[in-house]
C-alpha cells in the first residue's frame, strides 16, 4: 500500500493523485505487456531432413507399423510430441528412395516404445536444496529391412535396434515432460540411423545405385 502526507494543503493532496495515477499507469502497461508476450513454440525437429537418400533398386516403399502401443503405464510412447514409430516412418521418407522398376523394400517397426518409471528421490533436509531426478524415461527400437523381389521373396535384410533414456526432475513441467519425451525419440533414431548405415554398406550394398 502506498501511504503519502499531505502537505501544504492541495498542493500536497494534487501530488499524491499524480503519483496514483503514474503508478496506476505502470501496473496497466505491465499487465497489458505481460498478456501479449510472444509464446514461443516448442521446435520439435528430428534432425536427419537433409542427410543424402539411399537410392534403392526397387519400384516402391512399404512401412508396415507391427507395434501396437498399449497406451497404459508403464507405456508413454503415445504421449511424445513425435513417438519412435512416428520418427522411422518420417526417416524412411527422407533415407530412402526407390529407384528402380520392380520389387519393393519393406520397413517392419517391431518394437517402437518409451517406458517411464519412477525412482525414488531423496526425502531429507538437503532435498530442499535440490532439484531430483524423479523419473526415468528408456525408449527401444527394432526395425528390419529387406528387399522384396516381385514374388514376395526377400533377398536380402537387416535388423537394427537402438536404446536410448533420460531422466526427468521431480519438479518437471508439461512441457519439460514433452522435451524428454522428443529427446529420448531423437536419440532413438539418431542411434539407428548410424546402426543401418553401417549394416546396409554391408548387406545391401548390391541394391543400392
Amino acid at each position: 500500500m502506498l501511504a503519502f502526507s499531505v502537505i501544504n494543503g492541495g498542493v500536497g493532496l494534487r501530488y499524491y493523485k499524480m503519483v496514483r495515477l503514474a503508478v496506476a499507469g505502470l501496473l496497466v502497461f505491465f499487465l497489458y505487456a505481460c498478456t501479449n508476450a510472444p509464446v514461443l513454440e516448442p521446435n520439435f525437429v528430428l534432425g536427419f531432413e537433409n542427410d543424402e537418400p539411399y537410392l534403392v533398386d526397387v519400384a516402391t516403399l512399404e512401412i508396415v507399423d507391427q507395434y501396437k502401443s498399449p497406451f497404459t503405464d508403464p507405456h508413454v510412447e503415445h504421449l511424445s510430441p513425435i513417438s519412435p514409430a512416428q520418427a522411422v516412418r518420417e526417416w524412411v521418407g527422407v533415407r530412402f528412395r526407390p529407384v528402380g522398376a520392380e520389387g519393393r523394400l519393406r520397413v517392419t517397426v517391431t518394437n517402437a516404445s518409451i517406458v517411464g518409471k519412477s525412482l525414488d528421490t531423496d526425502k531429507d533436509f538437503k532435498a530442499l536444496f535440490i532439484s531430483e531426478q524423479g523419473a526415468e524415461l528408456t525408449g527401444t527400437l527394432a526395425v528390419t529391412i529387406e528387399v522384396l523381389n516381385t514374388q514376395e521373396v526377400s533377398l536380402a535384410h537387416v535388423t537394427v535396434y537402438s536404446s536410448a533414456r533420460k531422466t526427468l526432475a521431480e519438479d518437471a513441467s508439461l512441457m519439460d515432460r514433452d522435451y524428454a519425451m522428443f529427446s529420448v525419440t531423437q536419440s532413438l533414431v539418431k542411434a539407428f540411423d548410424v546402426e543401418v548405415s553401417r549394416q546396409i554398406d554391408q548387406y545391401l550394398q548390391l541394391f543400392l545405385r
